[in-house]
């Protein structure tokens, strides 16, 4: 049995992690934005009700990468606090 699995799930996170949330946060924002500019065009019933999901979607994600971006910046602090 593992006492401390922190270091076992970090090491995996690492091993399966290949980009980073500030590029994933400015294609979500790209695609708020195009699934706002779908919804405006005032297209059909069926084409709008499509955008309004998919912002729905969309900034649920973005608000989730968000806060994980302002928790990562925290951890990271309060880690090189108590390395110093």
């Amino acid at each position: 049995m593992n006492m401390n699995p922190v270091k076992a799930r970090l090491a995996k996170r690492g091993h399966r992690y290949n980009g980073d949330l500030p590029r994933l946060q400015k294609k979500l924002w790209k695609a708020v934005e195009k699934a706002s500019e779908i919804m405006a065009t005032g297209g059909d019933d069926t084409t709008t009700l499509r955008a309004i999901h998919a912002l729905a979607q969309v900034t649920g994600a973005f608000i989730k990468v968000v806060e994980t971006g302002e928790l990562e910046a925290r951890l990271e602090a309060l880690e090189a606090q108590k390395a110093a």
